[in-house]
């Protein structure tokens, strides 16, 4: 039996292309159908260069023709780049593929004297962006007069994900992994003239 709460993805607009994205593909499209040959490589470089956002870091391009998968032109592609934020957009398309609008909080056995918990690492119990207060309510009332057990072995889960920047430790938005995560496994701390606003509230200072 199944504690579900539906989770809501709104689809983002997702950002304009590059002016320089856009004219990689042209130039290309337009040398393609020429007699004369095009320098690819060299057109390409000289892109890189007039445009100082790139100039600033590490660039790698890779063009390839789609039919035959021959490459057209690259730059720096026999270096390896961590993919960053490109990939998020590949994976906000397989959630929004392949995902329902609900995923299961938690599974539970229930018994006359105990209540088994094996959690599904959803992170939205009790994060303060999503709604999950009927699955509190629901597992008060199963826990009452019972004794509750919380597994953390079912799930062969690292603290840390793979490619884990320590860079990143402190901040909110990577947090250590666990089968059942509350609050989002992150406490929120902030102080302004009022004193501290602690969230989760219920937690206290020592």
């Amino acid at each position: 039996m199944w504690l579900c709460n539906a989770i809501k993805i709104r689809v983002l607009d997702l950002p304009r292309l590059a002016t320089f994205v856009v004219s990689l593909f042209a130039f290309l499209f337009l040398a393609s159908c020429s007699v004369h040959k095009f320098d690819h490589e060299k057109w390409l470089l000289a892109q890189l260069k007039s445009k100082k956002a790139l100039s600033t870091g590490i660039t790698g391009v890779c063009v390839i023709e789609a039919e035959s998968g021959k490459p057209l032109c690259g730059l720096n592609t026999d270096r390896f780049f961590v993919p960053a934020s490109n990939v998020k957009i590949i994976s906000l398309w397989a959630v929004l593929t392949t995902m329902k609008d609900t995923l299961p909080f938690l599974r539970y056995s229930l018994t006359d004297s105990t209540l088994h918990l094996w959690g599904t690492a959803n992170p939205a119990f009790l994060h303060p962006y999503f709604n999950s207060e009927k699955v509190l309510q629901q597992l008060r009332s199963m826990a009452i007069g019972k004794k509750v057990f919380l597994s953390q072995y079912h799930a062969r889960l690292s603290r840390f994900g793979p490619g884990w920047m320590w860079d990143d430790y402190a901040g909110y938005y990577q947090p250590e992994l666990s089968s059942f995560p509350v609050h989002g496994n992150a406490l929120f701390i902030q102080k302004d003239s009022s004193g501290l606003t602690i969230m989760p509230s219920g937690l206290l200072v020592f």
